[in-house]
């Protein structure tokens, strides 16, 4: 930057209280065919006309995630509604479709298998990723 020029102030983006942006945030996951990154969630916030700090909005799915209303698929660094607990997330790789499968009890015998040798588990994610049945078909 030359000496004596002055960068112009950036907009920011308008305040939204946190209650606003979570539904506003669930509502987007609530209509996305498939997991959305925190990118796309801004992008499909912005075209409905909502400007959205990236620090709000990691807030917000950081709030929604701890209150297990969503959930981040770790694989694709995306998020989605939380619809089932302790499920099994199938991932699609060709189409991106995330399908829960409950799976209660494998998630109690890893938490006791885990719990046994004295580490504290913070999160437990099980996702599998390969192609889903309609994928499937297309290919064979």
């Amino acid at each position: 930057m030359a000496i004596g020029h002055v960068r112009p102030a950036r907009a920011r983006a308008p305040i939204i209280p946190g209650k606003v942006l979570d539904k506003v945030v669930l509502d987007a996951l609530a209509i996305a065919d498939t997991p959305l990154g925190a990118y796309d969630i801004a992008e499909s916030l912005r075209h409905g006309g909502w400007h959205v700090a990236m620090a709000s909005l990691y807030r917000s799915l950081d709030r929604l995630c701890a209150e297990e209303r969503i959930e981040k698929v770790v694989t694709i660094a995306a998020f989605r509604i939380k619809d089932v607990r302790h499920a099994l997330l199938m991932i699609c790789v060709k189409c991106g479709v995330t399908t829960p499968l409950a799976v209660p009890s494998c998630y109690q015998t890893l938490e006791n298998a885990v719990g046994g040798t004295g580490f504290s588990i913070a999160k437990l994610a099980l996702e599998a990723a390969g192609l889903c049945k309609t994928c499937s078909e297309r290919t064979a």
